[in-house]
């Protein structure tokens, strides 16, 4: 069992596993096609993908933990402690999977030009709501033109958070990443083409093992150079997932998860004359008042309301689902109504 504890096993699931007792619990490694590649205590095994009557993606992701027959067919997935998901682009309830039982998910920005915090805002919600630990890792340090400022500007907007700047062609800061990432310990690599995900992965594996690709002069945007999602084995002896880029990032129950990423909102919050206040035209508003003094960042609160209102919006869809059409008709009249809500008098100087 030794080695399935360096593989992240948690022996929390032995008693789960007691419900098949033929099987052997494995590790998702990847997933191409109709099938899959897992790690088991005894090596490596594929099989197909036999378990669920819907598409793959809805029901297993890289990273889970499933009990193999001895014929390698999935009789279960086991239960996971973090999920990180992310709403289909142009599809109003449908989940993708990104990566199961992390425990630290790594946000990488280039110093380039791919800077964004919003961005970054918005991928460390998803996280939050995931269960994961967040750390934001600013790659490309040589190419900042005031890394200090940069620093500054990304600490500002992520309170609370691990943060820290490296450049992996000279060899700096990847010592910082591989010392998080120790026996047994599961990160997955999140960020844009072009990041540097698969550079930095590299430089931990110590070999060329994905490809990697130039950026764009005019944005500082790459090329997809990874294709899908794979777990890796690190020769200290913790895993990496990496992942392709994203170009768009929309939220899939993530109203907690927006909550823990403003704390300092939701803590001056507490103040408010109104329990249920939105931080947005109401009185005696504690968030308003403290940006109007420069207390708080005026951008934030936007950032905030705007993902709050998202998560809201999505909570509602929910709801929708299976409803009678009357019922349906008055959760599409709120949502509509959370879409076209003034934005917070703060918007204006």
């Amino acid at each position: 069992m030794e080695n399935l504890i360096d593989l992240g096993w948690q022996r929390s699931r032995s008693k789960e596993l007691l419900s098949f007792p033929e099987c052997q619990p494995a590790r998702i490694v990847s997933i191409s096609g109709s099938r899959f590649l897992a790690m088991s205590g005894s090596g490596p095994v594929s099989g197909p993908l036999n378990y669920a009557a819907g598409p793959p993606s809805t029901w297993l992701a890289v990273g889970d933990w499933v009990a193999l027959t001895p014929e390698n067919r999935i009789a279960s997935v086991l239960s996971r402690t973090s999920l990180l998901a992310r709403k289909v682009v142009g599809e109003p309830m449908q989940e993708q999977l990104l990566a199961a039982n992390v425990d630290y998910a790594f946000v990488l920005q280039g110093l380039d030009g791919d800077f964004n915090p919003r961005r970054l805002e918005r991928t460390i919600a998803l996280i939050h709501a995931g269960k994961v630990v967040p750390v934001v890792v600013l790659t490309k340090e040589d190419r900042a033109p005031a890394l200090d400022d940069a620093l500054a500007r990304a600490r500002a907007v992520l309170p609370g958070i691990v943060l820290f700047s490296i450049c992996v062609l000279e060899g700096r800061g990847v010592d910082r990443v591989a010392g998080i990432l120790g026996p047994g310990i599961t990160g997955v690599f999140l960020g844009s083409s072009g990041a540097g995900k698969s550079t930095l992965l590299n430089a931990l594996l110590g070999a060329t093992v994905q490809k990697t690709a130039a950026v764009r002069a005019h944005d500082s945007r790459g090329r997809h150079t990874t294709s899908a999602r794979k777990l890796f084995f690190l020769p200290g002896g913790g895993m990496v997932i990496d992942t392709p880029g994203m170009r768009e990032l929309q939220l899939w129950d993530a109203e907690e998860g927006v909550s823990e990423t403003f704390p300092e909102i939701e803590e001056t919050g507490k103040h408010c004359r109104f329990r249920n206040c939105r931080h947005e035209n109401e009185p005696g508003c504690a968030v308003l008042l403290a940006v109007d003094g420069n207390e708080l960042s005026r951008e934030r609160l936007l950032s905030y309301v705007k993902l709050r209102r998202e998560a809201e919006a999505f909570a509602l869809r929910q709801k929708l689902h299976g409803r009678d059409s009357a019922e349906a008709r008055r959760i599409g009249r709120a949502i509509k109504s959370v879409a076209e809500r003034k934005r917070p008098r703060v918007h204006y100087e």
